[in-house]
């Protein structure tokens, strides 16, 4: 008895796990085709991040994850009229407002090139990407950032180009 159990489960294990990444890839299929369009157009969540930090929004994009109906926010700002290098926030939609949920603290863009919301590894889950480029006399550095809602973490690649 112990044997044809041992034999079932040799089968079925892995119809099972082909039936568990088949449902996924097609859940996940589906939840693109439906979130084509952001919930919140560029001009309102422009206005949404401007009514939740109070400062000059340069560029916002709102977007949807497969794991929760909440409605999240990508801004790039200028923190204050002075500063001339640019900030990086995350807004999460709390019930009828916004919060914060990532705030790019201690990293300093002097030029974003761009800020795209994507879903990298095709999972549901969108991830921030920001390209990044500084220029000084005789150096150049470029670098990408990606910041991931599963990790709750921002990546950072860099490259730096000396030409002296």
């Amino acid at each position: 008895m112990n044997s044809l159990t041992e034999l079932l489960s040799l089968f079925v294990d892995p119809f099972f796990k082909i039936v568990k990444w088949i449902w996924q890839r097609f859940r996940v299929w589906k939840f693109h085709k439906k979130s084509r369009t952001p919930p919140l157009n560029e001009f309102t969540a422009k206005e949404v991040a401007y009514l939740t930090l109070a400062v000059t929004i340069e560029e916002a994009r709102a977007y949807r994850n497969i794991d929760s109906n909440k409605i999240y926010i990508a801004c790039q700002y200028f923190p204050d009229t002075e500063s001339n290098f640019t900030c990086v926030c995350i807004l999460e939609e709390v019930g009828r407002s916004y919060r914060i949920l990532w705030k790019s603290e201690g990293i300093i863009f002097d030029f974003i090139e761009n800020l795209e919301v994507v879903d990298l590894d095709y999972n549901g889950l969108y991830e921030v990407v920001l390209d990044c480029h500084s220029a000084g006399t005789g150096a150049f550095s470029r670098s990408l950032h990606v910041y991931s809602h599963r990790q709750n973490q921002c990546l950072s690649l860099i490259e730096f180009v000396n030409f002296q």
